[in-house]
């Protein structure tokens, strides 16, 4: 949390952290802080928020790659900086790099200095946010929903015969 943080005031952006269960340690750390309290009122830290209401807000958006919120970012439209630690993360992180909506960190290399350069590519480079409408685009138009109950009733539909 400190490196993210301090790659928000390097950028003198704003950030919403959703922190999970320890938003209010997260919270403390920057208002005690001498180096961070001066940002405090540009940094919101939770416990959680819905996703597809938070990330279409946002002009980049960092996480892990697990495939929900993956799939959240790519709805969203926003680019993303992945930062995946393991099981099927890495590889949904080079997906998303690969549709060129997203900058890769591996988490053992999670410095503020180098989350605040990509996420200044990822914001200033106009490539990333076509890439990433296009790409949303693409999502919102697939009725994933739909499409699983389709395939679920057909399923049944074929056992029961």
């Amino acid at each position: 949390w400190r490196e993210s943080v301090d790659a928000t005031t390097r950028l003198g952006a704003r950030a919403v952290l959703i922190a999970g269960e320890g938003h209010e340690r997260v919270r403390s750390m920057i208002t005690t802080s001498s180096r961070f309290a001066a940002h405090a009122n540009d940094i919101i830290v939770v416990n959680r928020a819905p996703h597809s209401l938070l990330f279409p807000r946002a002009s980049a958006v960092i996480h892990q790659c697990g495939v929900g919120t993956l799939a959240q970012s790519l709805r969203s439209g926003t680019p993303l900086l992945a930062v995946p630690y393991a099981h099927d993360q890495p590889d949904n992180a080079w997906r998303a790099c690969h549709l060129g909506v997203a900058r890769l960190v591996q988490a053992r290399h999670y410095r503020a200095p180098r989350v605040a350069a990509q996420l200044r590519t990822l914001t200033s480079d106009p490539a990333y946010a076509a890439a990433a409408k296009r790409v949303a685009d693409v999502v919102r138009s697939e009725r994933g929903l739909d499409a699983a109950c389709d395939a679920r009733e057909h399923a049944f539909a074929l056992v029961g015969q």
